[in-house]
């Protein structure tokens, strides 16, 4: 008999058990693609995550094995290569199992929303079954490009660069003194709502970048090459899939943040760094120190960075229908951002005093 959720159940073996009756009566057939033995936990989360599916989903029963893989290849390309490691795998467990941010149950979309390539509901993380072949990505499979938006969900569970809302908060009540000090008392275009969307423009494309590397990884299939495309009515250089728009300006801001990148330094090896920051740390916290060098000008520039971010989210999620578009020009926006970050790459290298930024550093 199912139980209705067994994935906090606090005995492991009563989970392996019921477990070996389920597979039994369901999938006689089925078999991990890996040994876990060696990592219980990764193994434990598995069993529930299957077990607890098939449990609370209509419409996922005779798939279910083959998303389970597609979570399975997530840890094991992660940890083959190296994006996932003993400093960070158990955090990473934590938040994947988080009640609040986490995920017990995977299916497929509803038909209603067949548009939509993947999507994350409460504690559920939800996968088109009818993905295509994309023209930006024409050496993949339809089957490995569900397994990359799978992929790009799962990221946003464990990169969760918007989880301490706090400190966002902290950072734009700072930069109030400094927006004032420059008469700006009445700020345009609701300027802490556009930092926030900022920092979630950042996500949206780490998550997608971090999908991709494992997704192409995990095949042993090279990506495409950065090339030139229209986005937004604008000329970008992108490699991904979706969310090209997004790709350059992270880009740019990770060539001004340190152990993210030096001069040497690839765009997939700047982006692969700014991943394994996020996964190592709080990202959003060690950004706005990274900018915290004492000098007003260029807080007030990782200020303008990220609204400009923001801006460009914005415009793109209003071109998918999700709000009204704003009255802005894109290109405007990218070369905004490319020019304050190119002036700030070496800037940082400085050493100065602190700004009184409001956040706890200990809390």
């Amino acid at each position: 008999m199912i139980k209705d959720n067994i994935f906090w159940t606090a005995d492991p073996s009563i989970i392996k058990i019921s477990f070996s009756d389920f597979i039994n009566d369901y999938y006689p057939n089925f078999k991990f693609k890996y040994n876990w033995s060696i990592l219980p936990e990764i193994e434990d989360y598995l069993i529930r995550l299957m077990y607890n599916s098939f449990s609370n989903s209509n419409n996922v029963k005779s798939q279910l094995p083959e998303l389970i893989h597609d979570v399975e290849m997530f840890f094991a390309s992660g940890l083959l290569s190296g994006i996932f490691n003993d400093s960070n795998l158990l955090n990473i467990l934590q938040e994947l199992k988080d009640k609040n941010n986490g995920f017990q149950i995977i299916e497929f979309l509803p038909k209603e929303l067949s548009g939509v390539f993947g999507n994350s509901i409460e504690n559920k993380i939800q996968i088109n079954q009818n993905m295509t072949r994309h023209p930006n990505s024409p050496n993949l499979t339809p089957q490995e490009i569900r397994r990359m938006y799978m992929f790009h969900e799962m990221g946003h569970k464990i990169l969760n660069i918007l989880s301490n809302e706090k400190t966002i908060n902290d950072f734009t009540d700072t930069i109030d003194d400094i927006l004032q000090s420059k008469g700006l008392t009445n700020v345009d275009l609701n300027y802490k709502y556009f930092v926030k969307e900022g920092f979630w423009m950042i996500e949206e494309c780490l998550a997608q970048e971090l999908a991709e590397y494992l997704t192409y990884y995990s095949k042993n299939k090279k990506r495409p090459n950065f090339e030139s495309r229209v986005d937004l009515g604008c000329q970008i250089s992108s490699n991904l899939d979706y969310y090209g728009i997004f790709q350059m300006p992270t880009i740019n801001l990770g060539k001004t943040i340190r152990g993210c990148s030096n001069e040497k330094s690839t765009s997939e090896e700047i982006l692969l760094n700014m991943i394994k920051k996020a996964l190592n740390s709080n990202f959003d916290i060690e950004l706005i120190y990274e900018y915290n060098q004492g000098s007003a000008e260029l807080y007030y520039d990782l200020f303008l960075t990220l609204r400009t971010m923001g801006f460009i989210k914005y415009q793109k999620y209003a071109f998918f229908g999700f709000g009204i578009p704003l009255k802005i020009n894109v290109q405007s926006c990218l070369d905004a951002i490319e020019k304050i970050t190119k002036k700030n790459r070496d800037y940082l290298t400085e050493e100065f005093s602190e700004i009184n930024f409001k956040h706890n550093k200990t809390a």
